[in-house]
């Protein structure tokens, strides 16, 4: 599997670790979808 362009696409400024850890799932065959990537710190104290 790979993931959607879209969901690529989100993972642009994300730590690298992470971004690891998203694709080796991929890879093992979970099925999702990135719907957010980096946030703001704006955006999260308003999550909080």
């Amino acid at each position: 599997m790979t993931l959607a362009p879209r969901s690529e696409v989100k993972l642009a400024g994300v730590h690298s670790d992470l971004v690891r850890v998203v694709r080796r799932a991929d890879e093992m065959g979970a099925t999702f979808h990135v719907t957010c990537g980096l946030r703001t710190v704006e955006e999260q104290k308003a999550l909080v």
